[in-house]
C-alpha cells in the first residue's frame, strides 16, 4: 500500500514536472507568438504606410502623366503649326523659284533669238563682204591685166622707136650726119634708160599701188560700216530693242537693258536673284560706246 502510494506520489510528480515544462514551454510559446504578433503589427504597419507612399506616388505618377500628355498635346500642336508654316513657305519658295526659272527661260529664249538674228544678219554682211571681195579681185585682176597691156604697148612703143631710128639711119649718106645722128643717139639713149623708162616703170607701180590701195581702202570702208551696223545692233535694248543698253545684272552680269526699262523691271529683280546697276558710258568724238565692252563682248552677247 505504501509502495503504490508512493509511486502515486512519484508519478505526480512526474506529472507536475511535466505540467510545468508544459506550461513553460506554452508560456515561451506565447511569448515567441506575441513577439512574432508584434512584428506582425509592425510589418503590417510597414506594409499599410508603404501602401499609402505607394498609392500616393501613383496618384502623383498619374498627374505627372497628364500634365506630360498636356504638354505633349500643346507641343504637338505647336510642332504641326510650325511644319504648316514651313510648308507653306515652302510652297512660297518653290512657286517664285519656278517663276524665277521661267522667267530665266523667257529672258534666255529672247536672247537666244537675238543672237539667231544676229549671226544670220552677220553671216549675210560676211557673205556680201565675200561677194566685194571677189568683185575686187576681179577688178585688180582687169587691172592686172591693164598694166601688162600697157607693158606691152609700152615695149611697142620701144620697138617702134627703134625701128624708126633705124630707118633714119639706113637713109643717112654724109659723115657729119651720121655723127650728128650718132650723137643724137647718144643723147636719146641716155635719156630713154635715165628718164624715160623709169617714168614708165614709175607709172605701172603706182597704177598697181593705186589699184590695191583702192580695193584695200572699199573693204576696210565696208568692214567699218558692218562693224559699226554690229555696234549699233549689239547695244540695242534686248527689252524695248529702241535705246541703248546701260544698265548691268547682278550677279549674273547680263548687260541687256536700258535705264527706262529697268525701272519696269525694277519690281521682278529685286527679289535678290538680280541688282541693277547703272553701266558707266564714255562718251567719244564721234558718238557714245560702252566703256568697260569691248568689241569681242558685242560678239560674244
Amino acid at each position: 500500500m505504501r509502495a503504490r502510494v508512493a509511486e502515486l506520489e512519484a508519478e505526480l510528480r512526474r506529472r507536475d514536472r511535466q505540467r510545468q515544462a508544459t506550461r513553460r514551454e506554452s508560456m515561451e510559446r506565447e511569448a515567441a507568438l506575441q513577439q512574432q504578433l508584434h512584428a506582425a503589427r509592425q510589418e503590417s504597419e510597414r506594409l499599410r504606410e508603404a501602401q499609402m507612399a505607394g498609392e500616393q506616388t501613383v496618384v502623383d505618377t498619374l498627374a505627372a502623366n497628364e500634365r506630360l500628355q498636356a504638354d505633349m498635346r500643346q507641343a504637338n500642336e505647336a510642332h504641326r503649326q510650325q511644319l504648316s508654316q514651313q510648308h507653306q513657305r515652302l510652297t512660297s519658295d518653290v512657286d517664285r523659284e519656278r517663276s524665277l526659272r521661267q522667267q530665266k527661260e523667257a529672258e534666255m529664249g529672247q536672247l537666244q533669238h537675238h543672237l539667231d538674228r544676229y549671226k544670220r544678219a552677220a553671216a549675210g554682211r560676211e557673205e556680201s563682204l565675200r561677194q566685194e571681195v571677189t568683185s575686187l579681185r576681179e577688178e585688180n585682176a582687169s587691172v592686172g591685166e591693164a598694166n601688162r597691156a600697157l607693158q606691152a604697148d609700152i615695149d611697142q612703143l620701144r620697138s617702134n622707136q627703134i625701128d624708126r631710128l633705124t630707118e633714119t639711119f639706113n637713109g643717112l649718106t654724109t659723115a657729119d650726119v651720121f655723127s650728128g645722128f650718132a650723137m643724137q643717139l647718144v643723147d636719146r639713149q641716155m635719156a630713154f634708160t635715165t628718164s624715160e623708162l623709169p617714168q614708165l616703170q614709175s607709172l605701172i607701180v603706182k597704177a598697181q599701188q593705186a589699184a590695191q590701195q583702192k580695193m584695200q581702202a572699199e573693204l576696210r570702208q565696208e568692214m567699218q560700216q558692218s562693224n559699226r551696223r554690229a555696234r549699233e545692233e549689239a547695244t540695242d535694248c534686248q527689252v524695248c530693242q529702241e535705246r541703248e543698253r546701260s544698265v548691268v545684272l547682278r550677279p549674273c552680269n547680263h548687260f541687256c537693258i536700258c535705264r527706262q526699262c529697268a525701272q519696269t523691271l525694277q519690281p521682278a529683280v529685286s527679289s535678290g536673284l538680280h541688282r541693277l546697276e547703272p553701266r558707266h558710258i564714255l562718251v567719244t568724238a564721234d558718238r557714245p560706246s560702252v566703256g568697260a565692252m569691248p568689241e569681242a563682248a558685242f560678239m560674244a552677247f
